[in-house]
């Protein structure tokens, strides 16, 4: 990196991505923040099937075809769809789709396009700013 460089997550307002511009991402979640997706995704959706990788304070979920939105808090959808603008739709059935709040995320990257979000409340390795 040169100087003049930064990482995504030093300028977050250059690429703080609100939703999915394609299929496929990568969330890193708190220990908190993972049991609360638990929950709320329901007995129809085991979302420990998404782990990729589980520390003591994180864990992370890949969704390979999955896409995210973040209003009021980030939907996490297991199969990313689209409207003709390119807007990730939100009419999912039971068992696709569940929610957190912004707590319990500390970042998402997007596995196929340029996306990238980071939770400034966190550091990236999950540690409180």
């Amino acid at each position: 990196m040169t100087g003049r460089e930064r990482a995504w997550w030093e300028n977050p307002e250059e690429r703080n991505s609100r939703c999915s511009v394609a299929p496929g991402f990568r969330a890193t979640l708190t220990q908190e923040g993972f049991a609360a997706a638990q929950e709320d995704a329901g007995p129809l959706l085991d979302i420990s099937q998404f782990v990729t990788a589980d520390t003591d304070n994180l864990t992370t979920i890949t969704l390979p075809t999955g896409g995210y939105l973040t209003v009021g808090g980030v939907s996490f959808f297991v199969e990313a769809r689209f409207d003709e603008k390119g807007l990730i739709k939100e009419d999912y059935r039971d068992g696709m789709v569940f929610a957190l709040g912004y707590d319990g995320v500390v970042s998402i990257e997007g596995l196929n396009a340029g996306e990238s979000w980071q939770n400034w409340s966190y550091n990236p390795d999950g540690s409180l700013r």
